[in-house]
């Protein structure tokens, strides 16, 4: 598994290298499932929170990251609704190392490497989240809060080391 990040920071890093770094951008899909009356809201605010942090862009399809969220509203045994949501956030990571493969690899290994971690995705965090009523927008909040430091974060300070050992490595 760290072998398969390690290779996804060396492409992160090598498509970075040519281009500006402020304009590397994580993609990232959002699912969430919810009564219909919630599910809109929730993918609002995620969608603004993600927005803010300037270096990711939002996608349907081909993410590096997917968040994904069920909100339910619970129910006493009773069949009373209780105050507030319940709420899972798993994240997964999808590994796309094909630029890494065609660097390091010679291009039947990079195929062979390539096809053998093809459709990779890790489950990278779940969390479950307790949003008393009234108070959605700030779990959202929450949710891209942690999932910026607890993830991005590692990813853009990984990339930035990758960069500087390949700049280092073109010096010499």
């Amino acid at each position: 598994m760290k072998m398969c990040l390690f290779f996804s920071l060396i492409a992160l890093a090598c498509s970075a290298a040519g281009q500006e770094r402020s304009k590397l951008k994580s993609k990232i899909q959002v699912l969430v499932s919810a009564d219909e009356n919630i599910q809109s809201e929730i993918t609002s605010f995620i969608d603004r929170e993600l927005r803010e942090l300037g270096d990711v862009t939002i996608v349907d399809d081909k993410p590096n990251w997917e968040i994904r969220i069920l909100a339910l509203e619970p129910q006493f045994q009773d069949g009373r609704r209780a105050p507030g949501l319940s709420i899972s956030v798993v994240i997964l990571y999808h590994y796309n190392n094909d630029l890494a493969y065609d660097t390091l690899f010679d291009e039947r290994h990079a195929q062979l490497a390539k096809e053998m971690t093809r459709g990779l995705v890790l489950c990278a965090d779940h969390k479950l989240l307790i949003a008393p009523a009234g108070e959605l927008k700030q779990a959202c909040q929450k949710i891209v809060a942690v999932f910026d430091s607890e993830h991005l974060d590692k990813v853009r300070k990984g990339v930035e080391k990758a960069i500087k050992a390949l700049e280092e490595q073109t010096k010499k």
